[in-house]
């Protein structure tokens, strides 16, 4: 008896064991599993560094595109979807959560921004469609040379407008173009670092060997590809008669200058000045400015030059400005 006494413990602990085994098995089967997917980034430039660290979701929103623009504009959207008479009278907490949600937002925003929020309640930005508003707001961060803001909103943008389309094309060259700009702004710091403390101060990657000898165009060989596939989208509507605005024209013009294609980029500027106004046509202008200089055609450029000085009215001081560079 004691020996079958024996026998079960000793079964019941090989149970226990194989039972232990197992589950260690597969703890391990399933942390090397997930260690193997690690590399494969939920977006561009993300991805799971530890399985032992809190998963934070706030950040994967924000890698997702999560922003507070697009809050807002949900927010504002059902704002004036309770706001209607019948909704209203049904439902005014809703109306009033909506409200108070959309002006504690507001209260954030500089006075510029909120300004283009206000326009983008209107039609006037949105010819037939649905623009972003954090494109919008891209602009305003851009304008007021918070490059890496306005960076983070176009990215978010080009998702949310359709393929083959120039909402599309002006997205992907603004994002393309902050990225220049940073570029840029590295390299500069960089060289000032250099000069400022000797060529053995430290300087971000890539930019030491360059210091002596800047790079002709500041994008990488992605960034590059990036632009002529934006190329390439723009022809194929140019050659299905997809223009009526003059902006694929302007934005592909634009992408052969960011890949420093200054010639080619000519033909599509004149082609999109004609339909553009006010500061659309100024930005076109500039654009073509600068590739007759580049080009050489310093006659072309003066002729440019003189015509919006004499026609643009109140834009004529950023045509005196560009005589001042020729």
């Amino acid at each position: 008896m004691a020996r079958d006494v024996a026998l079960a413990i000793a079964h019941t602990n090989g149970l226990a064991n194989t039972a232990a085994n197992a589950t260690a098995n597969a703890t391990a089967n399933a942390t090397t599993n997930a260690t193997a997917l690690t590399p494969i980034p939920a977006q561009p430039g993300a991805s799971i560094t530890s399985l032992n660290e809190p998963f934070n979701w706030n950040s994967y929103a924000q890698r997702l595109g999560s922003n507070p623009f697009d809050t807002y504009r949900v927010n504002h959207t059902l704002r004036t979807l309770f706001g209607i008479g019948f909704m209203k009278n049904n439902n005014k907490q809703a109306f009033d959560r909506y409200e108070s949600a959309c002006k504690n937002f507001e209260s954030t925003l500089s006075p510029s921004m909120l300004e283009a929020a206000r326009e983008w309640q209107t039609s006037k930005p949105h010819a037939g469609g649905m623009r972003p508003l954090t494109g919008m707001e891209a602009r305003v961060l851009l304008r007021e040379n918070k490059t890496a803001q306005a960076l983070a909103l176009y990215q978010i943008a080009q998702t949310q407008v359709p393929n083959y389309t120039s909402w599309k094309l002006e997205y992907i060259y603004f994002t393309l173009a902050c990225q220049e700009r940073l570029a840029q702004q590295q390299f500069k710091d960089a060289t000032a670092l250099v000069n400022t403390q000797g060529a053995s101060a430290a300087a971000p990657p890539n930019t030491q060997a360059n210091i002596n000898s800047a790079p002709v165009n500041f994008l990488t060989e992605s960034q590059m590809q990036q632009a002529a596939d934006g190329i390439a989208e723009g022809n194929f509507l140019l050659r299905q008669g997809f223009s009526e605005s003059g902006f694929t024209e302007r934005y592909v013009g634009r992408l052969h200058q960011l890949r420093g294609e200054w010639s080619q980029a000519i033909s599509y500027l004149l082609a999109a000045r004609p339909r553009m106004a006010a500061e659309d046509l100024v930005a076109c202008d500039q654009a073509l400015f600068m590739s007759y200089i580049k080009t050489g055609n310093t006659a072309a450029a003066r002729q440019l030059v003189n015509e919006g000085i004499e026609k643009s009215g109140r834009f004529a001081p950023v045509y005196q400005q560009l005589r001042s560079q020729q």
